[in-house]
């Protein structure tokens, strides 16, 4: 279970038309033994290059916090990523992150969307990526992932689903709500 706020900093004048976020959370975990941490997750997004198409971020995940089990500490999974998405058209965007964890190997992960606009500033949005740290970690088909999404005006509702080979499959529902 992780509970988080995130508060996105947006001044231009004081950035350089940077955007920052800072997100607070608390992560209990209740397997075998219970364990819970606080953490914090940080992010900075670049203005629009390019005649306004490519964005560029970086982010850091899972700052401090360890979580105290019975017998054993675990740190958290800390992650650098660096990204960028690309507005190919109005309707179809590309993106690329490349993933840093700190106990891991190097990962890559690429995606594309095409959002189709509806009536009443509504929009479905369909989604494809491939993501290099889940290829091959397990037998079968995985790797990949597909999505659908529906918007209206402030509102987002995303689904997505994640083939995990002979383990199953990963079903993801979000919604978001800009203010």
């Amino acid at each position: 279970l992780t509970l988080g706020y995130a508060y996105k900093f947006d001044r231009t004048d004081f950035l350089g038309g940077f955007s920052a976020g800072l997100g607070l959370k608390y992560i209990q975990s209740h397997v075998v033994s219970n364990a819970s941490t606080e953490a914090l997750d940080f992010g900075l997004l670049s203005p629009k290059y390019l005649g306004e198409k490519l964005r560029l971020a970086f982010t850091l995940t899972n700052l401090g916090g360890t979580m105290r089990f019975d017998a054993a500490n675990e740190s958290l999974p800390m992650t650098c990523k660096l990204g960028s998405a690309y507005k190919m058209t109005d309707r179809w965007s590309v993106s690329a992150d490349l993933g840093f964890p700190r106990s891991n190997e190097p990962y890559g992960a690429f995606g594309a969307e095409y959002r189709f606009p509806l009536k009443y500033d509504a929009s479905l949005a369909g989604r494809l990526g491939y993501n290099t740290r889940t290829a091959d970690d397990i037998s079968g088909f995985t790797g990949f992932a597909l999505g659908l999404g529906f918007g209206f005006r402030q509102f987002d509702m995303d689904y997505g689903f994640l083939p995990f080979g002979y383990l199953g499959l990963t079903h993801r529902v979000s919604l978001t709500a800009r203010f």
